[in-house]
């Protein structure tokens, strides 16, 4: 499946709010597609960089990258959830890297996955992510508990991580 990356406009988050609902078992993640979640959190940061993987025209999935520091940044992305583990995920979480780190010259960057997200777990230790601590949050007005992970450039780099998707430079 081919697809291109470009920055998120502000306009698309209405098209993000009318993606249909998480099903079993990620229901839980629904919030960060609506009002109040991530767009309207994270994604309204001054240094959050936003950007959507469009395949056929249509935006497929949106990922944040909030830059904490100059050399750090928090990773968010969220697929479309009719279109879930179809790849579509791993490759855009492996474009988002590659522009957080070249681009954006990212030493480290880090994430929070629910302890009890298998799937997520299992993607990001296999792009490189490695476990470097625990938290609880409340999250949408639950305590919810997370692994804290993170990936270094220098890691990322050595990987072969190879793509179908191509970098709009048009931003």
């Amino acid at each position: 499946m081919e697809g291109t990356i470009r920055e998120l406009n502000q306009n698309e988050k209405q098209v993000i709010l009318s993606w249909p609902k998480y099903p079993d078992p990620y229901q839980e993640l629904d919030y960060s597609l609506r009002y109040g979640g991530w767009l309207d959190t994270i994604g309204t940061h001054p240094n959050c960089k936003k950007y959507g993987l469009y395949v056929k025209d249509e935006l497929s999935a949106f990922s944040l990258v909030d830059l904490k520091t100059v050399e750090n940044a928090e990773f968010y992305i969220a697929v479309k959830p009719d279109l879930i583990n179809k790849g579509i995920g791993k490759e855009f979480c492996i474009q988002t890297l590659k522009k957080g780190f070249e681009e954006l010259n990212l030493c480290r960057i880090f994430l929070k996955v629910r302890i009890d997200h298998a799937i997520g777990i299992h993607l990001y230790e296999k792009i490189g992510f490695k476990r470097i601590g625990e938290t609880w949050e409340n999250t949408n007005n639950k305590n919810v508990h997370f692994y804290l992970m993170e990936i270094f450039k220098s890691e990322f780099l050595k990987k072969s991580h190879k793509s179908q998707f191509r970098q709009n430079t048009n931003t």
